[in-house]
């Protein structure tokens, strides 16, 4: 990524957090090596607070699972005969293929990581603590694989869910040192984890009709289904969505893309204006995704100060 941030291949791009069948190896590396260190670093942010809410249930409420390529979600018997949260596509289980995607409007549009709609179709479901769970099958707005070079972000439309959307940071709060926080899809570990940013951002200019984007690296134990979720400061705004993970024996370290918020504002304005009257995709309740959110609570809740305990 630093030789080419705004260009990233897919084949590197989810090195680190799992959309890609033929890059298991990485997955399970990050999984066995980062997984056990993500609650550790949540320590200096399980007392926050948004108003009245604890900042990571906060921040879970407004981070939405995707599976790509899939219609449906369901659960199913894993090879140990333990229960596995995953979807299907043409017939396969494609548990490999979750991602996640940040609230940007409360109308349902959703900023993620285009690697994780490589097919140019996603199921989003809905976000812990929102009942009912649901999901939709999300319409692409926008891709930057269409770019050039091409850009790691996708805006997609999945309404129906009420998640409540997040706000932009100023760019100073993605300063080298600054506390952060990201917020995954994955399962196999803490859903939230914690860290710095870990080097002064870098800026690329806009070109043509794709937007200027700032690459943000930050030092956070990153897991498979952390791609496209939120990283956002320790009061809750957004910087941007996840890329990619380092797959070193180093400290763990990631990319956070972030596009001009005016300009993905003008793109959000625009396609609500030209979906004005059409057919809109239907959520549908999901008995999957009520236990994949309650799976996700129980994860948080574990973490939370103890008055917490619902």
């Amino acid at each position: 990524m630093r030789s080419s941030p705004r260009g990233i291949a897919f084949a590197v791009a989810l090195a680190a957090t799992g959309c890609v069948d033929r890059i298991a190896s990485g997955r399970e590396y990050l999984a066995a090596r980062n997984g056990p260190m993500r609650k550790a670093s949540l320590a200096p942010f399980v007392q926050g607070r948004i108003g009245s809410e604890w900042l990571l249930t906060w921040l879970a409420q407004r981070t939405a699972c995707t599976i790509d390529g899939a219609t449906t979600m369901d659960v199913v018997p894993g090879p140990d005969g333990t229960e596995r949260y995953g979807g299907f596509a043409n017939g396969a289980y494609v548990t490999s293929q979750f991602g996640s995607a940040a609230s940007v409007s409360a109308d349902g549009y959703f900023l993620m990581a285009a690697h994780c709609v490589a097919t140019g179709q996603a199921l989003v479901t809905t976000a812990p603590n929102l009942a009912p769970a649901q999901e939709v099958e999300a319409v692409l707005v926008w891709s930057g694989d269409r770019c050039d070079p091409p850009i790691d972000l996708a805006v997609v439309f999945a309404p129906g869910m009420d998640v409540p959307a997040l706000a932009w940071a100023p760019p100073e709060r993605a300063s080298s040192g600054a506390p952060v926080l990201v917020c995954g899809a994955g399962t196999t570990a803490i859903r939230v984890a914690g860290g710095t940013v870990c080097e002064q951002p870098q800026t690329f200019a806009a070109t043509g009709s794709c937007p200027e984007v700032t690459a943000i690296r930050i030092q956070v134990p990153l897991i498979p289904g952390d791609s496209g979720g939120p990283c956002v400061s320790a009061d809750g705004l957004l910087l941007g969505v996840l890329s990619t993970a380092t797959l070193g024996d180093g400290a763990p370290q990631g990319t956070v893309l972030r596009p001009d918020p005016n300009w993905l504002a003008a793109l959000i304005s625009r396609d609500r204006a030209a979906r004005d009257g059409m057919p809109r995709p239907q959520a549908k309740r999901s008995m999957a995704a009520v236990k994949r959110a309650l799976a996700i609570n129980a994860e948080i809740d574990r973490l939370l100060p103890a008055p917490s305990r619902r």
